[in-house]
């Protein structure tokens, strides 16, 4: 090949010979670019996260915690197309924005046509997660609701007291003015509106409750519930912490195609240490778990911690609350238990409503992200890891991040190979030089 000259670029045989070996080189690298890209994101320490959107389209289940500030709502798209809704905040004053959201956001996300919350749980009745819960009835068809062992009396509404004595007696449980935590208005609307709402079950939390189904493909996932014993709720000792009740909130654990979460309420340290004397090595190894009590210290103790074995962790927590949640012991906690925690903790004050995809299938390589494949791009530029599970957010810093992809890396180097190669003076040239100067 003769050697030709244009404006100072130079092709000579051996040039372009070397350039295409390079630019094949890179070509044939963008097979494996979702493991290189997982490779150097994580020697760079980005959290990996997808846009919620591209999850709830992609993946088999998904769990949404709902941004509701200071509260606890939590929606679950399940693989059989039936949904879950655990609490649902609380309206901040005169301000209907948030019931708002919580509506919107389940007609956008959850509900389809046709469809209904076929379970509904309130952990435990503190107004931050009972209060939209009758709005969520008056909006939607429930067909059973879970709800504590608490019972409400009064003389001024006769109908709701019977009602609630007589599923007291069938479970077992006398009402007591002791125990009697559920005496505000906002604990009375719900329950005459779970009462009152068609075909609707009513059940008391326990742990013989346990929730099974299937997807299309005949995968089985399970939701069970673990609980302190029964006599703890109905006959606390006095002054007993389990007078208190955030200690009503059972641990509820689903469970779909080896993944599992943990969905924890307000539980406290008490009753952390009675489900792990109660259930001990029964307890299961998760892969998510929400912080009790909105990452407060007065839960989320380590041993409960060791016992679920969480590898990420999610709080549902108000931004710049009055109570200063979550509590930084909590996180130091987490991270003591594994350093990698720095990076794998969620919460809704940071990121807004925040959206876990099992089963997920990324959009861009349509592969289904089994043991075999462990990483796949998204179309927002963010990764997915953990085999084929996704994090996806609404709002915060990984929302907007921009990453970059191994092909910007590879077309990059290309380019500068070209520039490197054709426009760089040969030897010979720098001889030439050389000699004339001389």
């Amino acid at each position: 090949m003769a050697k030709s000259k244009t404006k100072g670029v130079r092709f000579t045989k051996t040039r372009v010979i070397i350039f295409l070996v390079i630019a094949v080189i890179l070509g044939v690298s963008m097979l494996f670019s979702a493991q290189i890209d997982n490779l150097y994101q994580q020697m760079v320490g980005n959290t990996n996260v997808a846009t919620s959107d591209e999850i709830l389209a992609n993946s088999k289940l998904s769990i949404n915690y709902v941004n509701v500030g200071q509260g606890d709502c939590i929606m679950v798209n399940l693989p059989d197309d039936k949904n879950m809704i655990i609490d649902a905040g609380q309206t901040q004053g005169d301000d209907e924005t948030t019931t708002e959201h919580v509506i919107e956001y389940a007609k956008a996300n959850v509900i389809q046509d046709g469809q209904k919350f076929d379970y509904m749980v309130l952990t435990h009745a503190h107004l931050d997660h009972v209060s939209m819960l009758d709005n969520v009835l008056e909006e939607f068809d429930v067909g059973i609701v879970v709800r504590p062992p608490e019972f409400y009396q009064s003389d001024t509404d006769e109908e709701l007291t019977n009602k609630e004595t007589e599923l007291a007696n069938k479970v077992g449980a006398t009402i007591k003015s002791s125990y009697n935590t559920t005496k505000t208005a906002t604990m009375r609307r719900f329950l005459n509106d779970a009462y009152n709402e068609p075909n609707c079950e009513m059940l008391v939390t326990n742990d013989e409750i346990v929730w099974e189904g299937q997807d299309d493909e005949g995968n089985t996932y399970t939701i069970k519930f673990y609980t302190i014993d029964m006599e703890k709720y109905y006959n606390p000792p006095s002054e007993s912490a389990f007078t208190n009740e955030n200690n009503y909130s059972p641990l509820i654990v689903l469970t779909y195609k080896g993944h599992s979460i943990a969905f924890t309420g307000d539980g406290e340290k008490e009753s952390e240490q009675a489900l792990i004397e109660k259930y001990g090595s029964a307890l299961p190894n998760v892969d998510f778990m929400d912080l009790a009590h909105h990452g407060s210290r007065t839960g989320n103790i380590a041993e409960f911690i060791e016992a679920l074995d969480p590898e990420y962790a999610i709080v549902s927590v108000g931004k710049n609350n009055s109570y200063g949640l979550p509590d930084e012991e909590v996180y130091e906690i987490l991270k003591n238990y594994d350093p990698e925690f720095a990076n794998r903790i969620f919460s809704t004050a940071d990121y807004g409503d925040i959206v876990i995809g099992f089963n997920y299938i990324a959009p861009t390589t349509g592969e289904d992200l089994d043991d075999s494949t462990k990483t796949a791009s998204t179309s927002n530029n963010t990764l997915v890891t953990n085999g084929d599970v996704a994090v996806g957010i609404s709002s915060g810093e990984y929302s907007s991040q921009t990453v970059i992809k191994w092909w910007y890396i590879a077309l990059g180097l290309i380019v500068l190979s070209a520039i490197l190669i054709f426009l760089t003076p040969s030897k010979q040239k720098k001889l030439i030089k050389k000699l004339n100067k001389k």
